[in-house]
Order: structure tokens, then C-alpha cells, then sequence
């Protein structure tokens, strides 16, 4: 019964739910020059792979792209396509994504369809780069590069992606068609944005009150760095006014 269901769901993506977000992306296209979309369709005429970017994106990933991260365990829609998050850390240490994609089935290929649009969404030229003899091996790369070995890294990538999940279990629901999930995705962007917003004035607008006895360095600090960086950067600052010296002659 199930896998009737899950067919039958497959099959609607042909028909006018698939048509009626291609006509949205293309809309948004019009009004944002910098907006992306590119997608693939089957033999059959069927969606199979989708990818989308607003015109923010690329901007963010200049800015905040040296380290990126994406999930697949997302799949929360009405046609069990796996979602792709691809999402970094701004200056504030918020998440920050630049990009969703609907791949037909997590192979090789899709992945590789993903990536490819990803960067050339962004500016980059992916083409010339990502082949399939070596995309293995740069997959295990990029892997590598954005999970660090090192637990902080590790523990701040699971935490990420635990927080968009629960997000996205907040906004999306099960039975969204994809126009409705499209849009609501773009929710889930807009409440990371506007989170950049708030603590961007605070770090702008807000003093806060130096606690250490480094006043010198506690105040360079906290004129240098955003707010939230300030506050994991003054804890160092209190470890070490809390360590005892001593002069050896």
C-alpha cells in the first residue's frame, strides 16, 4: 500500500503541483535578477531533480561560504524527495542557508547534479571541476573539509543541522504540495535572515558592560567582534584572569 502511495505521489509531480512551482520559481526570476533555479526532468516528462537559490545567497556564500555543510536526512514532503540544505555560519555564528534542492534519489548522479548547480548558482565554474572518475574521491573531500575531526567542528555541524531540522518541523508539514513547500521553506529562510537582522543591530546599537579585569583587551573585543562572538570570546577572557601567576627569576 505504501509503495502505491508512494508512486502515486511520484507520478502527481508531472502534472500540475510541478508546473504551477517551476511557474513560481520563474516568477521569482523576473522579480530578482540574481534568483536561481535550474531543474531536470525524466524521460517521462517527470520533475525529477530541483534546486534554488534567492538572490541573497550568493552574497552570503562570498561572505560565509569558506565552510559549508548540507544535510539530506530532510525529508519532509508530499513526494518523499529527498530535501538538501546547503547552510554555513555567519559572522554572528547563526546559520545561514544558501541553498535547498529536491533530488530524485540520493545516488551519485543526483548528488553530483546538486553540487554542480550549487556552485554554479554561487559563481563558480563547477563544470570544468567535478567529473565523474575523481567525484568520489572530491566528495570524500568536501566531506572532510566541512565536518572537521575536531570535536567543536563536529559538535557544531550536528547541532546546526539539529536546529534546521526542527525548524523545518516547525514550517513544514507532510502533505504540503510542492508549491506549498517551496514557500514554506522560503519562511524557514526568512526567520534566519531576520535573526541576522536583530543581532546585527545589537552589535551595532548595544554596549555591553566590560566584567573582567583585561578592560583593555575585554573592550578591544568587544568593538572588534559581533555581540555573539564577543560573549564566547570574553569566557576565554575570564579563564584567563581566573588563572593564578606567578613571576620566576
Amino acid at each position: 500500500m505504501y509503495n502505491l502511495i508512494t508512486q502515486h505521489r511520484k507520478e502527481k509531480v508531472k502534472g500540475g503541483d510541478a508546473n504551477a512551482a517551476i511557474s513560481y520559481l520563474r516568477g521569482k526570476a523576473r522579480n530578482d535578477s540574481y534568483f536561481f533555479g535550474k531543474y531536470t526532468l525524466s524521460n517521462e516528462n517527470q520533475l525529477e531533480n530541483l534546486f534554488w537559490a534567492d538572490g541573497t545567497s550568493p552574497i552570503d556564500y562570498e561572505c560565509f561560504g569558506d565552510v559549508l555543510t548540507f544535510d539530506s536526512t530532510y525529508n519532509r514532503n508530499v513526494y518523499n524527495k529527498p530535501l538538501v540544505i546547503f547552510s554555513g555560519s555567519n559572522h554572528h555564528g547563526q546559520t545561514v542557508i544558501f541553498g535547498c534542492g529536491l533530488i530524485v534519489n540520493e545516488d551519485i548522479g543526483s548528488y553530483k547534479w546538486l553540487l554542480e548547480t550549487l556552485l554554479e548558482a554561487m559563481g563558480k565554474n563547477a563544470c570544468e571541476k567535478v567529473k565523474n572518475n575523481g567525484f568520489l574521491n572530491d566528495f570524500k573531500k568536501l566531506i572532510y573539509a566541512n565536518v572537521s575531526v575536531e570535536e567543536f567542528q563536529v559538535m557544531w555541524t550536528t547541532s546546526q543541522c539539529e536546529g534546521i531540522n526542527s525548524l523545518i518541523k516547525a514550517y513544514v508539514r507532510k502533505k504540503d504540495t510542492l508549491l506549498e513547500f517551496i514557500n514554506n521553506m522560503e519562511t524557514v529562510v526568512s526567520h534566519y535572515r531576520n535573526n541576522e537582522r536583530v543581532a546585527e543591530f545589537n552589535s551595532k546599537y548595544t554596549d555591553p558592560v566590560l566584567v573582567t579585569s583585561l578592560t583593555t583587551l575585554e573592550d578591544f573585543d568587544a568593538k572588534t567582534l559581533t555581540r555573539n562572538m564577543f560573549r564566547k570570546v570574553r569566557k576565554e577572557i575570564e579563564g584567563a584572569c581566573a588563572m593564578n601567576t606567578e613571576l620566576v627569576i
